[in-house]
């Protein structure tokens, strides 16, 4: 396993983060045994950083379970709050994490100097933290940790035309109306050329452009199942993508869409961004 270290606290990340949100069901139903031997695996194979919310259903619960350490929470506003808990030494470092694509919105904070950390959505074809957020976050000694790096799944190659997910299924509604499925899937077979050339797989091709700039202190991914876990963690191993290569997928491969905030659109943006979604279907 890789580390990188935190500024703000010099501890030495592991640049695979272990991303929880599976833990609440999202993905399908997960026994709470399989959940715990999947975070146990990651662990025993150098993880050190797991991700994981109150947002997340159950998934602070199997964490804790499988930690054996209890979650906690606070009121009042929240920058005032994280502070404090680092006046007072609970916490070592605060951070943020931003909810959607928009990675510019955290710029001013991280010039603040009062956080230590930002999380935002980082992959093959949501690149834009490359261009500002990251560089900056260097400039500022504060740490990234990048999450959804395999796109919600949609970056493995396993998506298909025709691929049904249950219901409360995060992919359920993404692959069919937040993302145009047809023109995601052709994204996607834009990128296998590069398989096994360069990556042994999608998957892996994926986690190495995550992990590649060094401004990217960790990055997080679903392993709720034993084998994810396993198979993401062996793409660290693999061979460097070159920096020619990453300057392609980033410039070549970009696929700029936001749809995450879609409930406080303009209700004229919403019906274009419906009507593209008919045509898309044809």
């Amino acid at each position: 396993m890789e580390y990188r270290v935190f500024p703000a606290t010099g501890d030495r990340l592991s640049v695979l983060g272990f991303g929880a949100m599976g833990f609440a069901g999202w993905f399908g139903p997960v026994d709470d045994r399989e959940a715990i031997r999947a975070l146990h695996t990651a662990l025993d194979l150098g993880v050190n950083v797991i991700d994981t919310a109150r947002a997340y259903g159950r998934s602070e619960q199997v964490v804790g379970a499988a930690l054996r350490s209890p979650t906690w929470g606070h009121d009042g506003y929240w920058m005032d709050e994280l502070a404090e808990l680092k006046r007072s030494g609970k916490a070592r470092s605060v951070g943020i994490s931003i909810p959607d694509h928009r990675h510019d919105t955290a710029i001013s904070l991280v010039r603040s100097g009062l956080i230590d950390s930002v999380q935002v959505i980082l992959n093959i074809f949501a690149s834009e933290p490359l261009d500002a957020l990251i560089p900056i976050c260097r400039e500022n000694n504060v740490a990234v940790i990048a999450r959804c790096i395999l796109d919600e799944g949609g970056l493995t190659g396993s998506l298909t035309p025709d691929a049904e997910f249950g219901p409360g299924d995060f992919r359920h509604g993404y692959f069919d109306w937040t993302v145009p499925r047809k023109s995601y899937l052709v994204k996607v077979d834009a990128l296998r050329p590069y398989v096994p050339e360069h990556a042994s797989s999608l998957a892996a091709l994926a986690v190495k452009f995550a992990i590649h700039d060094p401004g990217v202190t960790t990055a997080i991914t679903s392993m709720h199942v034993e084998e994810y876990a396993r198979m993401n963690i062996a793409a660290v191993d693999e061979d460097r993508l070159d920096d020619d290569l990453v300057w392609k997928l980033r410039t070549a491969h970009r696929f700029e869409i936001n749809l995450s905030n879609r409930d406080a659109w303009p209700l004229a943006a919403r019906d274009e961004v419906a009507r593209i979604g008919r045509e898309d279907s044809r």
